[in-house]
């Protein structure tokens, strides 16, 4: 589970982005580029002969955690207010959304394996498909932050 250098630069610089992305900053241009980093790093990964899937799935994890865990502090924070469990609730979105993150860059990094399609294609495919049935999982669904729509 601990991430390479590389691995945790790609997760990080993306995380910060998706952090610019939504509020409390008004920032549009980052909403287009917040995945570049994250999407080159698998590239990249996917490109070598040694690459792993579970490297890709690693920078998809550690973004899941840090840009998630960035975006969704206000849940610990405002409904700390009511229940103490609200920090729960915050852990728990991380421990779904995280391991959801990971397995979307390991079908990307598997669709540019067996593709070997531009990035340009297969981000937004896979990202977009991914938040659709994240979308759409009953109880389990998470409708906040959908980026790629």
């Amino acid at each position: 589970m601990r991430p390479s250098k590389s691995e945790l630069i790609a997760a990080a610089a993306s995380a910060v982005l998706f952090a610019l992305t939504f509020p409390p900053f008004p920032l549009l241009i980052p909403a287009f580029i917040c995945l570049v980093p994250l999407a080159v790093g698998v590239a990249r990964v996917a490109d070598r002969p040694d690459g792993t899937l579970g490297s890709a799935a690693r920078m998809g994890l550690w973004f899941g955690l840090l840009g998630y865990g960035v975006n969704l502090y206000w849940i610990a924070v405002a409904l700390s207010i009511f229940t103490w469990l609200a920090s729960l609730g915050y852990v728990a979105a991380l421990i779904w959304l995280a391991p959801w993150l990971a397995l979307t860059t390991a079908v990307l990094f598997a669709a540019r394996r067996l593709t070997r399609w531009p990035m340009a294609i297969l981000l937004p495919v896979v990202w977009v498909t991914s938040e659709l049935v994240l979308l759409h999982l009953a109880d389990l669904a998470f409708p906040w932050l959908p980026l790629g729509l």
